[in-house]
């Protein structure tokens, strides 16, 4: 999928912000690009910054589908948990680490989101594993982008 990027330059960090949103929302946007352009254009922290904000934002969002939208179809009685208490204990036990290390990916990290919400993971602790996850993708990110500054 080919994303025109060329507006960060019109919308700067704002553009930035909402790229990021969308991608972490439940939509497959691609934020690579957007912010290695951005580190290019503004100062590093700022758009680690920003891409942080816009990607929590983003999966509060999915979190909260998860936990409205999911558990509204999830079963009522005790006896119909059962069947469901062994996907909530896998979960409960590798489900933070799995926000941590996989819940910034596209095709991954959106399901993990939405179980987060529908198993009702707590927000703080969602959002603690889930930040650090995405600061350290996005410095990686970021890095890069610096070092291709030259190159390109």
């Amino acid at each position: 999928m080919v994303l025109d990027i060329s507006w960060i330059g019109s919308f700067g960090l704002l553009g930035l912000f909402i790229v990021n949103f969308l991608a972490f929302t439940i939509l497959p946007i691609p934020v690579e690009a957007a912010i290695i352009i951005a580190s290019f254009i503004y100062n590093p922290f700022l758009v680690l910054f920003v891409a942080i904000l816009g990607s929590t934002a983003g999966s509060l969002t999915t979190y909260y589908i998860g936990y409205k939208g999911v558990r509204r179809f999830l079963p009522k009685s005790k006896k119909e948990w059962k069947y469901n208490a062994k996907a909530r204990e896998l979960f409960e036990k590798y489900g933070a680490w799995s926000l941590l290390l996989f819940g910034w990916l596209p095709l991954i990290g959106d399901p993990l989101i939405i179980i987060a919400g529908s198993f009702g993971m707590k927000v703080w602790k969602f959002l603690i594993y889930s930040i650090i996850g995405r600061a350290i993708y996005f410095i990686l990110i970021i890095y890069l982008g610096i070092n291709l500054e030259g190159v390109l």
